[in-house]
């Protein structure tokens, strides 16, 4: 995902979380709290389940890299390069 479509998906969480303020404004509840500070709130709570959603698919759909050789302790720090 670039750039571009991530801030395009952040503007539309914030938008929607914007337009959800407002419904509950216009019903009545939490009628104390301002709809920019109301849409801040949901917009966190929208903007944290999309985190842990895209890092669950990420997990799923990454296949981990498995290199094969001969890793020894010895290899790794440089010892047995001169054999």
């Amino acid at each position: 995902m670039n750039i571009a479509k991530f801030a395009a998906l952040i503007l539309f969480l914030y938008l929607f979380s914007a337009i959800i303020s407002y419904m509950i404004r216009i019903t009545g509840i939490f009628a104390w709290i301002n709809i920019f500070f109301l849409s801040l709130v949901i917009f966190a709570i929208l903007f944290i389940i999309f985190i842990f959603i895209l890092a669950i698919v990420y997990a799923i759909i990454k296949k981990p890299e498995i290199e094969e050789g001969n890793y020894s302790i010895d290899k790794i720090r440089g010892k047995e390069e001169m054999k």
